[in-house]
């Protein structure tokens, strides 16, 4: 599901892993130059960059990413970087990220793609950002939700009025056939329900 991408990184067991999520790049620096590699996950396959830049902290990943750290590299459950920065709104990180290379449709294993997790989280400037830079408003993930969807099921609904400005239809369905009005009505986004409802979904 949308709501679970780009979770924070969990069972955190490296020192490095500790310091860029919490953006001290001193402490990261000293860790790099006494041996710790950069590209070390954690147990959830977590590197340092997916945990700087899951904490909006770009000078660590700038840092990181001078010292060898790939931008698109995946943790265990297929998400890069760019996917953490754009589920907490990091738009500095994002843009970094991109100008080196990421893509902003890369898909985790579930599919989800950086504006599934930047609607979810709410995160209207990053969505603004993504698309501008050539992501699809309907891109699907693996179960067929896509980002109005994510934002419907968060009650964001500057998102998914956004969304609908930029060709979003109101009744796409996912796999299970559910459409965005049934994301915001299972979560009580009255505001959501009103706004789509009053766009011509059915209910």
């Amino acid at each position: 599901m949308a709501h679970r991408a780009a979770k924070e990184p969990n069972r955190i067991d490296t020192p490095l892993n500790m310091a860029a999520l919490n953006g001290h790049l001193d402490v990261v620096q000293y860790l790099v130059s006494r041996g710790a590699q950069v590209e070390k996950g954690g147990n959830d396959g977590q590197t340092p960059i997916h945990c700087a830049s899951y904490g909006g902290h770009l000078e660590v990943v700038q840092y990181l990413v001078r010292r060898g750290a790939r931008v698109e590299i995946g943790g265990i459950d297929g998400q890069a970087p760019i996917h953490c920065a754009s589920r907490n709104g990091h738009l500095q990180v994002v843009q970094y990220l991109v100008s080196r290379g990421a893509r902003v449709e890369i898909g985790g294993n579930d599919g989800q793609t950086p504006i599934h997790c930047a609607s979810s989280g709410g995160h209207l400037h990053v969505v603004q950002y993504l698309v501008s830079r050539g992501a699809r408003v309907e891109i699907g993930g693996n179960d067929g939700q896509t980002p109005i969807h994510c934002a419907s099921s968060g009650g964001h609904l500057h998102v998914v009025q956004y969304l609908v400005s930029r060709g979003a239809r109101v009744e796409i369905g996912g796999n299970d056939g559910q459409t965005p009005l049934h994301c915001a009505s299972r979560n009580g986004h009255l505001d959501v329900v009103q706004y789509l409802v009053s766009r011509g979904a059915h209910f």
